[in-house]
């Protein structure tokens, strides 16, 4: 296993523990960074470990099958800490799938692209080419959809 994939099987780790520990929620690893909340629902956490240059983070949600994805973004002020390092967590529900649509594929991997601006402003990448923006504001830190 890299050091890159190490790291973030301890960040996500470490995440699932302070859920647990913090706010009784349980997530129940399935495989690699796929999990299952106890309702049952399918649960992709990703992680950015670095700014763009515009401030912004890329985040890549992978391939494989989910409802709700938490982004974990490093970041000089944030609610998550491991080793030093401090995260802003931002957890997109079912409903935020449902209601932007496909989120373009790209290449052979399909992952999903977002990039986080700043004020929380993620510019998806659509279907056909483009991207729009979307204020995501009520989904950083909010843990509802996990539980």
């Amino acid at each position: 296993m890299t050091q890159k994939r190490e790291k973030g099987k301890k960040i996500r780790k470490a995440f699932v523990k302070k859920m647990k520990d913090e706010e009784n929620i349980s997530l129940d690893s399935t495989k690699d960074n796929l999990y299952k909340t106890s309702s049952g629902h399918r649960v992709r956490i990703a992680r950015s470990t670095h700014f763009l240059r515009n401030g912004a983070w890329n985040v890549s949600l992978g391939y494989g099958s989910f409802e709700i994805a938490v982004l974990l973004c490093k970041a000089d002020e944030g609610n998550f800490n491991i080793g030093g390092e401090k995260f802003i967590t931002i957890c997109l529900p079912k409903k935020f799938f449902h209601e932007h649509g496909k989120i373009r594929l790209m290449g052979k991997t399909k992952k999903m692209l977002f990039t986080i601006g700043q004020e929380y402003t993620l510019m998806v990448l659509k279907t056909g080419g483009g991207s729009i923006p979307i204020n995501i504001s009520e989904f950083v830190e909010n843990y509802d959809p996990l539980r």
